[in-house]
């Protein structure tokens, strides 16, 4: 490979690096914006100066790495420009903490109906203060759901009186950062808000582009449903055709994740192969001449876009879009470029809009699939060469392309997800196919929706076919040994994994040895670091208190067994245990868990736990849990252990339960109210106990 080649990726580079310095290195350092200009008009009186001067051309070099720099800097500088902290105007310098504020916002995206609540994203307008001011920033909303918050649309003002509080970070160990996740799109703050503490302000403010695709969207969807496809199969195909995932329920996403083929429902860039294909199809007869050809462009440039802005703008659709315009750019003037510089030429004009779509998971996942796909997929397409054409072009071609995106993709998928589809392969030589006959008769649908029978029998096709569909993603999922699960690749195995598949590849593009014994060592390390990750986890022994709002557990960690203490309503919730809790035990290497309710009274035995009524050993540690059972239970003789744990907002004081028992440390989690537990944390202050309240502190570990 040869780097002269590829200039927007050589371009692109040092543009990363930068981006990645502001959002990721935690570096706070202004550098002015003139600089840079100056820097950027030298370099390019130098190239003018080349021209005329041939003997300056010796210093290129310099100039090469100078422009480097140059890209750098901007990068880090755009990433803080972004930032809407560092802006003069941001609301959050306005807050007045603990007390309900009175502000103006502007919804921004179409509001998404909750359980108990309408969420909205919305931007802050105005905000009172000592005095009304005009600010900026983004706010994630809470309504309570009733009949007008329902009513709600894209563009509307809203006046709102509550408190607005910061993005809660994470309790509990390993746990899902969403205050990052927000972070990342410039959110930091929220607030919940009762029915009557808001109201309409005005109607119809947004871009008239986007309340014109948010309104195209909503047609296209009633058509399904008109046609009376509900269920799973109103969700797949609302999905597959317009990347919408509110309807898809948790169980038939985990089917995907678990059969390897989640991306099929993540409208991208087949899809806008799909629109680029029909346009062709249907205006190919405007190519006869110059000016009916560059039309056709035209045409094929504004529904892209149009299609992208339907969809919702996803990183993957962005990243096509982007693509297909240039490609489609390079057809109008006759040209053709590298897919490698193309590739590289829409990553760096879309983290120029917005810089931290770099720290977006589909982003980066987008990117990293489609340059594995142009990188490898020739590679292993010629490991084998199939004597029957069939098997070649519908069969080993595909799997080649599968095998590309997953090796590309791996080390960020095993980070992100910790779990690996082994049926991959099957899924997709299944999937698809046949997700292309689905993409094609939901837009035949489309199409159809105004004649009479047609669009009934097509949809009534398409729904028998999105039942087959779903039922060869559940049946791989089924099967024995579908996917490897709680796998654990820390940030730094993930950079190793990444230089590993790229010495491979040279290895395999160029034959040179060095490469491939460079690459043994790094297996190497990688087999020895996860090695020794597997014999600390034998060893183990952890207790973790965790914070699950209205809720009691505790994971005792035994090597790789775990005791799971916990009441009945966190027990029976399987999806807040997931989101909770199942990364913390993945990174523990948990192979096998016990669940023991706290109310219930048997006794319960293993060598190293004991439960009796509620007091629990764990080894030597001892631990009594407080609830509304065992509140006003008296005993004998005072028990000695280290720690108190009270739950379920039990009507007892600190001075009660000294009564009763002699412990170090108290614990309060969040099963109990915050006057209640503001009371008891005064008590401990006075008696000098130590007193770890979950909600303010975040879980406690004890190893």
């Amino acid at each position: 490979m040869n780097w002269h080649h590829f200039p927007m990726l050589r371009l692109l580079l040092p543009f990363l690096t930068g981006i990645m310095l502001a959002i990721f290195g935690n570096l706070h350092f202004n550098i002015p914006l003139p600089l840079i200009f100056s820097g950027f008009v030298f370099c390019i009186v130098w190239l003018i100066l080349t021209k005329t001067k041939p003997i300056l051309k010796r210093y290129n070099l310099i100039f090469t790495y100078g422009i480097y720099v140059l890209l750098l800097l901007t990068g880090y500088r755009l990433t803080l420009l972004q930032d809407a902290r560092n802006r003069d105007n941001f609301f959050g310098k306005q807050i007045q903490n603990e007390k309900p504020t009175f502000f103006l916002c502007r919804i921004i995206e179409q509001p998404e109906e909750k359980v108990k609540s309408i969420k909205i994203l919305a931007e802050v307008k105005q905000i009172e203060g000592k005095i009304r001011q005009n600010v900026s920033g983004k706010i994630v909303l809470y309504l309570q759901k009733d009949s007008l918050s329902k009513q709600l649309n894209y563009g509307d003002y809203i006046a709102v009186r509550s408190q607005i509080t910061p993005v809660r970070s994470p309790i509990n160990p390993h746990e899902f950062d969403y205050r990052q996740y927000l972070a990342y799109q410039q959110i930091y703050y929220q607030s919940y808000c009762s029915s009557h503490n808001w109201s309409r302000f005005s109607s119809g403010h947004g871009n008239p582009l986007y309340t014109w695709a948010y309104a195209a969207r909503s047609y296209l969807l009633s058509i399904f449903q008109k046609y009376e496809l509900t269920g799973d199969e109103y969700a797949v195909i609302s999905a597959l055709l317009l990347g919408v995932c509110d309807y898809l329920d948790p169980d038939l996403q985990k089917a995907f994740s678990s059969a390897g083929v989640t991306h099929i429902l993540s409208v991208s860039g087949l899809h806008v192969g799909v629109v680029v294909m029909f346009i062709s199809f249907l205006l190919g007869f405007l190519d006869r001449t110059p000016k009916g050809s560059i039309f056709k462009h035209i045409i094929t440039l504004i529904l892209i876009w149009c299609f992208a802005m339907i969809s919702g703008f996803s990183p993957a659709v962005l990243r096509a879009a982007v693509m297909f315009s240039l490609l489609t750019i390079g057809k109008m003037y006759n040209k053709q470029a590298s897919g490698y510089n193309i590739l590289a030429a829409s990553a760096f004009f879309l983290l120029a809009v917005d810089p931290y779509l770099l720290a977006n998971v589909g982003f980066q996942l987008s990117y990293l699939a489609l340059a594995g796909i142009m990188l490898l997929h020739p590679v292993i397409y010629k490991c084998w060469t199939p004597k029957s054409k069939f098997i070649d072009k519908y069969i080993w071609s595909l799997t080649s392309v599968s095998i590309a995106a997953q090796i590309a993709t791996l080390p960020l998928t095993l980070m992100y997800f910790h779990q690996f589809p082994n049926y991959f392969i099957i899924a997709n030589l299944l999937v698809i196919p046949l997700s292309n006959i689905l993409i094609w008769a939901g837009i035949a649908v489309w199409l159809t929706a105004f004649l009479p029978v047609v669009p009934d029998v097509i949809a009534w096709g398409l729904s028998y076919l999105i039942k087959f569909f779903n039922g060869i993603v559940k049946t791989i999922e089924a099967a024995p040994y579908s996917i490897t699960g709680n796998i654990v690749v820390l940030p730094w195995q993930m950079v190793l994994l990444f230089i590993l598949i790229g010495f491979l590849t040279y290895y395999f593009l160029d034959n040179k040895k060095k490469m491939f014994m460079l690459s043994l060592a790094l297996c190497c390390i990688f087999a020895i670091s996860t090695l020794w990750q597997n014999i600390e986890h034998q060893s183990q022994k952890v207790i973790t208190f965790y914070g699950v709002k209205g809720m009691s557990g505790i994971d005792f960690f035994d090597g790789k067994n775990n005791y799971f203490l916990c009441d009945s309503l966190l027990q029976a919730d399987k999806n807040k245990q997931g989101f909770h809790l199942s990364c913390n035990r993945i990174y523990g290497n948990i192979s096998q868990n016990v669940d023991i309710v706290i109310a219930d009274t048997s006794e319960y035995k293993s060598p190293h736990f004991y439960k009796k009524a509620n007091l629990i050993q764990f080894h030597n540690f001892k631990i009594a849990v407080i609830d509304k059972l065992h509140a006003r239970q008296k005993h004998a003789q005072k028990i000695a252990i280290q720690c108190l744990l009270i739950t379920q907002n039990v009507n007892v004081t600190i001075a009660d339960l000294q009564k009763s028992y002699l412990f170090d440390k108290v614990v309060i989690d969040e099963s109990s109210g915050k006057w209640k537990t503001q009371k008891w944390e005064q008590e401990c202050m006075q008696l000098k106990i130590p007193c770890h309240i979950i909600a303010q502190k975040g879980a406690m570990v004890l190893q």
